[in-house]
């Protein structure tokens, strides 16, 4: 078949489709084989005609006979039978397979439009297009003649139109003329309709012409143009609005008919249309646009606008209906060109844009620049239009400047010099900054494609346009200075981007620092900032900063004479004389140290450099002496934004001082300066109010600084430590002297500095925490640090006013407390001090203090004496408990940050208090009987306190069930001061249980805490502060918890509790039976199977999320870890006790459902099962009757095993788990390293089954296994019997699962 034979195959119904049950349509194929479906527009202009037809030939008169009458009802016109369906087509179901469906953009549009125009721009629509199609059969009935819609300037239209008129015109004498009017009136339809096409396009493309005038002055009209192919690429183009498409009577959202306006445009008129469509209108996109982005928008509409416009941007259309709105005239609003430049960037960037829709593009986009902001320029765009302008505009320089926009420099540039042109210099020189951002800027991160085109635009630019750019800054400068700050400006900003990437003699030459230099340079006595100023030193910056080799650099720096400028900038009024004034010049400031930073890391950098030649070495020393002066004035400056800019190139020249090992005295002398630097910006400045809540983000902020200037006096002291040693002992002797003379009138913050330099000076003394350890400190530092310490405790400071140094003071005795170890008789002293600073007023001092006074207590419990009433009755009024119930008190955490002084926080500092009287009550001096009578009188009145508020709680008071919780904990804490041991700890740091009569008295708080488990059991918050307690409770009491175990796990593994407690407390229980193996056995024998039904209970509850996961998996962990625990100290005759026997089947059970559970979670688990599983073989196996080793040898003798039969217990039980396991397809040891655990595991237990059973097991392999297997089984006995390290058995299991699968 020859498919080019015919333009389209229309398949018409059988001549009995009437009759057929389902509706017959004709097909339309173009080529054969591809349908083609009409358009809504067309199913609309379809039921147009047809009742246009049935009025034309009811309108006929002619005589009425009964045969007449007949006939007409009967037969109709045979044009149609046959071919149409006369059912009700708006409700036939079978016009979906002829004619598209309505697309979404006309569904929303039209949905839009309804409530944009409250209906009324749909019902002008539809009488628009009823008009249209009703002009197409005017004047061909006995109706007076009407003249038509516009059609070709041909004599073929009227000669047609003769011919209908003349059979119009005739009286119709039956059904004949019917047909025969019906026939000629769908002839002159159809003519009429593409007559009218052709009109269309003729008129669009002769009002196109106007634009290409000056290009061809030969161009031929329209109408002759000869029907020929072209160069799609090469060809005019043409815009076609969405009104001109209607005129044509086609379909405006369908891309088949914009498809067939471009086919047809482009051979009949050789020009290129661009389609816009309906959205372009202004009750469209503007409307949306407004609605959207108008704050008073109703809601609801909004929501309905931001989603029209969310689909309309995706449209492939959309960028062309934006460009023309963005440019139509009169203008959109600002938010609505706005949103048309956004629409057409993402369409730029995300629908590949062929190479004629770009020129198209850049031909409006360039005239519009041209319209706006050249010589005939009115109403500028405002700068966030200019800069999205600048952004489009971007890129299609990247898409186009290689190819098709090379000119891109030098059209904008043209722009820009026209003379007196203020709004084209500065959209050019915006349009210059777009550019550098898109394809220079080096803090974007960017694909390797995108840094490769980078490269190639930035090569082509320094290439072709560069030196043109350069030279318009020159013009600019010197054309705007002193008239145009804004211009200069930009100019300046655009310099300051470029110079990274172009020629630096382009911008360093004379005539160029001619200019820059001024600017940099003006004077401003009067302390005002000057923005242009600052955009010139932030250029000279980048110079200076651009990348270059050392000798280069050097020449650079000497070249522009910047120590001059520099020094120049310093003496100015605005950092000099309006120093220490308000009129001070931050910014002035901040961007000169900027410079002189970027100036002294290059500097470093050039003296790092191994390979430079002496003569760039000596340029370099010249000008780090030069410039230190300038650092340091910056490193003193008194605002910290200013001293922060300064840091990094410090940074850099002490560790290159680091490295130079033995300083030559140039370098040396750079030292004590540079110390002084750092030490004297350590102090607060005299604007700080420290403890303020209005100052905690200053204050936080001048904290970070100290760090950093920490991390550099280290280098410091790394470099030069005698010159540390010295200036930091002279600092704090001399404040301690002037202390001596002014007392409480010294100012606080000097009396701060020389404590925190204090604080840090023992890092160089104490480098491992204590005087004289292995690390061998500096000897000097131990001296110089105890005469600091002891010097401050004589000074009397703990009673300064300012509650800052009272906090240093107490920081520093706990930090240095080794001092006091060595000199005992400050010790009574600084108690005293503690014991009066923790009622301090401050609450920020009084609560640091009780975790101070905790931490110093505790460190010296030796040296502190029998003190302990004393101190007892000095702090009683802090340790009365008053629990208050806050919003979120669930979600506090015990470790409170400083700032944080809730209810909650301060609870948790009180319990200092209660670990420090325990510490102080249980030491060496205290007889027993002391230590208990201590913690009788302090636990007294919380039993009282729990007793009153026990029936509160019960009830469900909320305040109630948080005081005891509150108790509970101050309960646990106390006995932790009292001792710290934890069973089965062997640590010399560890104190043992205390003394009997101790341990009595906690017995009772043991009693009181299991009370409130028992009746207050349904409150997690009390069950954990009572497992908090009891981990705690467990260093005084000893093996005495024992027999109230039971009472512990019932209060803990009751139905209330979670999974997650269940787990918690199975880890202590661990403890327990570790701490206490040799005396626990009686009672885990009786506490054994209710504790394994409880947890069985726990392992069955059902999984209802993720957390519940976590917590299943934590609990199988703990499970098994704690039959292990029991197994391997030797307890496991619990197990098959005559109390625990009966569950012993349950056990094992669950031990294997464990093992064979593979999924994700459950790995270590599984894991944890088969190691249970190998150590209940080696403890009840009996004696070894087979060996591992690298040469065994046959097994010898029979089992013998503790219980009766379970050498088949085992074979039969444990082993087929292992197999069972390795057919699991989650079971993959070749890639999940947790499954190779387990396997190594599985590999153990089949050892160690084999040397229990030996020739047993043995037999049953070759039985059942190996057969099972398809194997002889030699190498798996190899394997077994030799791998003396599981690890060779494990890789041959591995291997052997690997190739059955």
């Amino acid at each position: 078949m020859k498919d080019t034979l015919w333009d389209m195959l229309i398949t018409m119904p059988p001549s009995y489709a009437p009759n057929a049950k389902a509706k017959v349509w004709p097909t339309v194929e173009c080529p054969r084989g591809v349908p083609v479906k009409a358009t809504q527009r067309d199913l609309r202009r379809f039921r147009a005609l047809k009742s246009g037809l049935a009025r034309l030939t009811a309108t006929t008169p002619r005589p009425k006979t009964a045969e007449s009458t007949q006939s007409e009802s009967a037969a109709g016109f045979k044009l149609t039978a046959g071919a149409f369906p006369t059912s009700n087509e708006d409700s036939d179901e079978s016009l979906d397979k002829i004619v598209e469906p309505l697309s979404w953009t006309a569904l929303a549009y039209s949905g839009f439009m309804w409530w944009a125009s409250a209906g009324e721009q749909a019902r002008s629509d539809e009488q628009e297009e009823a008009a249209r199609d009703a002009a197409l059969l005017a004047d061909l009935g006995f109706a007076p003649r009407t003249p038509s819609m516009s059609r070709p300037r041909s004599s073929g239209a009227g000669n047609n139109r003769d011919s209908i008129g003349s059979v119009a015109s005739r009286h119709s004498v039956g059904p004949e003329d019917d047909e025969a009017r019906t026939e000629l009136g769908v002839i002159a339809y159809f003519h009429r309709l593409t007559s009218q096409i052709l009109t269309v396009m003729a008129d669009l493309v002769e009002s196109s012409e106007d634009r290409y005038e000056d290009e061809d002055e030969d161009e031929q009209d329209a109408d002759d143009v000869p029907l020929r192919s072209s160069n799609e690429s090469d060809l005019r183009s043409v815009r076609v609005d969405s009104h001109a498409v209607e005129s044509m009577g086609l379909d405006v959202w369908s891309t088949h008919d914009g498809d067939f306006v471009k086919e047809l445009m482009a051979k009949y008129f050789e020009r290129k249309p661009y389609i816009e469509g309906k959205g372009v209108e202004v009750c469209g996109i503007e409307n949306a646009v407004d609605l959207a982005f108008n704050p008073t928008s109703d809601p609801s509409l909004k929501q309905q606008a931001y989603e029209y416009l969310g689909q309309f941007r995706g449209e492939p259309n959309a960028w062309q209906i934006s460009t023309s709105l963005f440019s139509r005239n009169p203008r959109p609003s600002e938010v609505v060109r706005l949103f048309c430049l956004e629409a057409v960037n993402y369409s730029v960037h995300t629908q590949g844009l062929d190479p004629a829709s770009l020129k198209w593009l850049k031909d409006i986009l360039l005239e519009y620049v041209r319209n706006m902001y050249g010589q005939n320029q009115g109403e500028i765009d405002p700068p966030h239009l200019q800069n999205k302008m600048t952004q489009t505009l971007t890129y299609l320089f990247v898409i186009l400047y290689n190819d098709g926009w090379q000119s891109f420099i030098d059209d904008f540039l043209v722009i820009a010099s026209i003379p007196n042109n203020t709004a084209g210099v500065i959209f050019y020189l915006r349009l210059l900054g777009s550019l550098h951002d898109e394809i220079a800027d080096m803090l974007l991160a960017r694909n390797t494609n995108d840094a490769k085109r980078n490269t190639d635009l930035k090569d082509r630019l320094r290439a072709n346009d560069v030196q043109k750019v350069a030279r318009s800054w020159q013009d600019f400068l010197s054309q705007y200075s002193g008239r145009n700050d804004a211009v200069v400006s930009l100019t300046l900003m655009n310099i300051g981007k470029w110079i990274s990437w172009m020629d630096i003699s382009l911008i360093v030459n004379q005539q160029m620092l001619g200019l820059l230099l001024p600017v940099v340079g003006r004077t401003n006595d009067t302390g005002a900032e000057d923005l242009v100023r600052n955009s010139a030193i932030d250029t000279l910056n980048e110079i200076v900063g651009k990348k270059m080799k050392g000798p280069e650099k050097m020449e650079l720096i000497s070249f522009v004479k910047l120590r001059d400028i520099v020094a120049e900038l310093i003496a100015s009024a605005p950092l000099s004389k309006l120093q220490s004034t308000p009129q001070y010049d931050t910014d002035l400031a901040e961007i000169v140290a900027k410079l002189v930073n970027t100036t002294m890391a290059d500097i470093v950098r050039a003296l790092e450099d191994g390979q430079a030649n002496e003569d760039t070495r000596t340029k370099a020393e010249q000008h780090l002496h030069a410039f230190l002066p300038f650092l340091l004035r910056f490193l003193s400056d008194e605002y910290d934004e200013v001293c922060s800019n300064v840091l990094p190139s410090l940074t850099d020249l002490l560790t290159l001082l680091r490295k130079v090992g033995n300083l030559p005295a140039s370098y040396k002398e750079m030292l004590p300066p540079i110390l002084n630097g750092l030490i004297m910006k350590m102090r607060y400045d005299e604007t700080s109010n420290w403890g303020e809540e209005d100052e905690q983000t200053d204050e936080a902020e001048f904290q970070d600084l100290r760090k950093r200037l920490q991390v550099l006096q280290k280098t410091v002291a790394a470099v030069d430590q005698d010159l540390y040693i010295e200036a930091l002992s002279n600092l704090v002797s001399q404040t301690f002297s002037t202390l001596d003379q002014q007392g409480g009138q010294m100012d606080w913050r000097d009396l701060d500095l020389a404590l925190h330099e204090m604080y840090l000076f023992g890092e160089l003394a104490l480098p491992n925490q204590g005087l004289g350890t292995k690390s061998q400190p500096n000897s000097t530092a131990i001296e110089r640090l105890t005469i600091m310490v002891t010097k401050m405790v004589e000074s009397g400071i703990s009673n300064f006013p300012h509650p800052a140094i009272v906090l240093q003071y107490m920081e520093i005795c706990v930090r240095y407390w080794q001092v006091f170890d060595a000199r005992q008789e400050y010790i009574p002293q600084v108690l005293e001090n503690f014991v009066r600073l923790v009622h301090h007023d401050h609450v920020r001092i009084k609560t640091r203090s009780w975790y101070l006074f905790q931490r110093f207590v505790k460190f010296l419990r030796a040296q502190v004496g029998n003190v302990a009433e004393t101190v007892i009755q000095s702090i009683s009024d802090l340790l009365p408990i008053k629990a208050e119930v806050s919003e979120n008190n669930g979600e506090d955490d015990y470790g409170s940050d400083e700032s944080d002084h809730s209810a909650d926080a301060l609870f948790n500092s009180q319990l200092f208090l209660f670990e420090a009287i325990g510490c102080i009550a249980s030491t060496g001096s205290t007889p027993a009987d002391k230590q208990a009578y201590y913690a009788r009188i302090v636990m007294s009145p919380l039993f009282s306190d729990m007793e009153a508020h026990l029936s509160k709680a019960k009830s469900g008071d909320s305040q109630a069930i948080l005081q005891i919780h509150h108790i509970i904990l101050a309960l646990g804490t106390l006995a932790h001061g009292f001792s710290d041991w934890t069973p089965g700890s062997n640590s010399t740091q560890q104190r043992p249980p205390p003394d009997k009569l101790v341990s009595d008295e906690f017995a009772r708080a043991a009693e009181a805490i299991l009370v409130a488990l028992r009746e207050l059991n349904s409150s997690s918050d009390v069950r954990t502060a009572c497992r908090a307690s009891f981990s705690k409770l467990l260093g005084v009491l000893g093996s005495a918890v024992l027999p109230q175990l039971p009472q512990w796990i019932e209060g803990f593994l009751s139905q209330s509790s979670s999974k997650d407690e269940m787990a918690m407390f199975l880890r202590l229980l661990d403890q327990i039976v570790f701490g206490f193996k040799t005396e626990i056995y009686d009672v885990l024998n009786m506490l054994l199977t209710p504790l394994l039904q409880r947890i069985y209970g726990g392992l069955q509850e059902p999984v209802t999320g993720t957390d519940d996961e976590i917590q299943l998996g934590e609990l199988r962990r703990e499970y098994l870890s704690f039959l292990l625990v029991i197994l391997n100290h030797e307890l496991q005759a619990v197990f098959i006790s005559e109390t625990n026997q009966a569950y012993f089947e349950s056990l094992i059970t669950s031990i294997l459902t464990l093992g064979r559970t593979l999924v994700a979670e459950n790995i270590g688990p599984s894991r944890l099962a088969f190691s249970v599983l190998a150590r209940m073989v080696v403890v009840w196996g009996g004696p070894d009757v087979a060996q591992i080793s690298e040469n065994p040898s046959p097994p010898s003798g029979s089992a013998n095993p503790t219980i009766p039969g379970f050498d088949r217990f085992m074979i039969e039980r444990f082993h087929p788990l292992c197999w069972e396991v390795f057919q699991d397809p989650n079971f993959k040891p070749h890639k999940d390293a947790q499954s190779k655990q387990v396997l190594n595991e599985i590999a153990g237990l089949e050892q160690a089954i084999y040397m229990k059973t030996g020739d047993l097991f043995i037999q049953n392999l070759h039985s059942q296994l190996f057969p099972h297997l398809g194997i002889d089984g030699s190498e798996f006995l190899r394997y077994m019997s030799t791998s003396t390290d599981r690890k060779a058995f494990s890789g041959y299991l591995q291997g052997l699962l690997k190739s059955r699968r």
